[in-house]
């Protein structure tokens, strides 16, 4: 799978910085990247927030690291590139010159797939947007990142918050694209297994209304395991191991 450096570094032949004009400890920052197209994916857990407050946190991170990778492996398939994991959501990016497809169709695909074959039930619900994107070095001259930043991030977050406000309090596994992709789901979704809503005005926090349509799978998958007691052993074998510690500062707050 390609990274986004990776992207960049093919493409960019001169790097520049530039200095922040302090007259003490001046430092230098970057303005390097890619103008290009594609659709942005965000994604997360539900109901990890209330599943971590009983569990732990050694537990949380076996649950989230199990869904991210996951994610990553079902979104390679059609050229999908993890941008970044914020706490239990994920990012990924489809670029229209590395997908299968248009960025949209592969983003789309791609979340149609990991829904439709959820063995783990993790049931994620997904925000996808599609447009201009600016792949780019963000950061200063010690710590760097290559992130994509634009409009399109922002709406695709917007469309994955938006999709939870409707929901409420029972999560489905659901995707909530741009009504413009309306004929295209429905050439690929199974009418008998899926619900496509009619198209809704969603006023996005501090952006524009968009016209959005929510896709919600409305068969569940049986989980091929107990995810609370493969969640329990992989604590314990992580701790006998040494693979988990309890740092002695911390046990002795504890105490």
């Amino acid at each position: 799978m390609k990274s986004l450096l990776e992207f960049v570094s093919s493409r960019i032949t001169n790097a520049m910085t530039f200095s922040d004009g302090a007259a003490i400890a001046q430092g230098r920052f970057p303005l390097v990247g890619v103008e290009t197209s594609g659709s942005v994916l965000f994604a997360d857990l539900p109901s990890f927030s209330s599943w971590s407050s009983r569990v732990g946190p050694v537990q949380s991170t076996y649950a989230v690291n199990h869904f991210f990778t996951w994610f990553e492996g079902e979104t390679s398939a059609f050229g999908g590139i993890i941008d970044k994991f914020i706490g239990d959501e994920i990012m990924v990016i489809f670029l229209d010159t590395l997908s299968k497809g248009s960025g949209a169709q592969a983003a789309f695909a791609t979340a149609h797939g990991m829904l439709d074959n959820d063995p783990y039930s993790f049931a994620p619900r997904i925000g996808i947007a599609s447009g201009p994107l600016f792949v780019g070095l963000v950061g200063t001259g010690t710590r760097m990142s290559t992130t994509v930043i634009v409009e399109t991030v922002n709406t695709a977050a917007r469309f994955l918050s938006g999709l939870k406000e409707v929901q409420g309090a029972t999560p489905k596994p659901a995707v909530c694209v741009g009504a413009e992709l309306d004929q295209h789901v429905r050439g690929i979704v199974d009418p008998l297994s899926w619900s496509i809503s009619a198209p809704r005005s969603f006023p996005a926090r501090n952006m524009r209304v968009f016209s959005v349509i929510d896709i919600t799978r409305t068969t569940d998958f049986v989980p091929q395991f107990d995810y609370w007691e493969s969640a329990q052993e992989a604590e314990r074998l992580a701790r006998t191991s040494g693979s988990v510690i309890t740092d002695m500062a911390c046990e002795s707050e504890v105490q």
